[in-house]
């Protein structure tokens, strides 16, 4: 025959504290692992947060160049002086014939280099000699060593009284002339930094010299322009030059933050 225990009889088995059991026990405090899906979509969010991160860094360094820039190019601008109508010259001779004639012949073209004493040419003129006219034929000597940068006349051309012939020049003594307004000299100094443009591409550079005299520059001093100052410009390296002959036109500009401490500053003469 079975013995069931009572309902009361249970209860009390139950309240004794060994057989007592922790509402805990029912909870699982493990740790869940993390679902593979949920891993690969936080790589992914930090891997664009480092996405934008660096875009935006390169946003920033890019946009600071050009401020740097811009403001660089403001202070350039500010200090650069314009030179147009900058010619090419250098020392030179012209050679003619004060009574004028024809040519009858030419032994040079542009480009030869001569030597003090060489014929260049030979023109025919009219001789007055014991009331008597004729036609005597005229050496057109060469006064220096240089380079002939001009030939004004074919053989068989009439030349007038005192009209130039031939025109050479020294290669060594190539220059610039820059015409200026006499109210930028304030801001030249000699030795400041130049860059000429060349006519067949490329620039040289150059220092700035001083003020040509207006009055060697004109014939009549009637026609001095007192508005305007020439400035005499040195090439770096003349060897850039090698070629180029006097009376080429080009432009240029004067940077006045390149000034050698105690140069003097420039002034008009003439």
């Amino acid at each position: 025959m079975t013995i069931t225990p009572t309902e009361t009889e249970q209860t009390a088995d139950e309240l004794k504290p060994e057989n007592r059991q922790s509402p805990l026990a029912e909870i699982d405090l493990t740790e869940p692992e993390p679902a593979e899906e949920n891993v690969e979509r936080k790589a992914g969010k930090d891997s664009r947060n480092w996405v934008a991160r660096g875009a935006l860094f390169l946003a920033i360094a890019v946009l600071a160049v050009l401020v740097v820039d811009q403001i660089q190019g403001r202070i350039s601008h500010r200090n650069m002086v314009g030179i147009d109508e900058t010619q090419l010259t250098a020392d030179t001779n012209e050679i003619g014939t004060a009574g004028g004639g024809r040519l009858v012949a030419i032994n040079v073209a542009v480009g030869d280099e001569v030597s003090g004493g060489d014929v260049l040419g030979v023109i025919e003129t009219e001789v007055m000699s014991f009331g008597w006219t004729t036609l005597e034929e005229i050496e057109l000597v060469a006064p220096a060593d240089g380079e002939v940068y001009a030939v004004n006349h074919q053989v068989g051309q009439l030349a007038e009284d005192n009209e130039t012939i031939f025109g050479i020049y020294d290669p060594e003594t190539l220059h610039f002339l820059a015409p200026v307004t006499t109210g930028s000299l304030a801001s030249l100094r000699t030795g400041m930094d130049v860059t000429v443009q060349l006519p067949l591409g490329g620039e040289i550079d150059a220092s700035l010299g001083e003020a040509v005299p207006r009055f060697d520059l004109v014939i009549n001093r009637a026609d001095i322009d007192r508005d305007r100052v020439y400035l005499r410009i040195e090439p770096d390296n003349p060897d850039q030059l090698a070629g180029s002959l006097p009376g080429i036109v080009t432009n240029g500009q004067i940077d006045t933050a390149t000034s050698p401490d105690g140069n003097q500053y420039l002034t008009a003469k003439g």
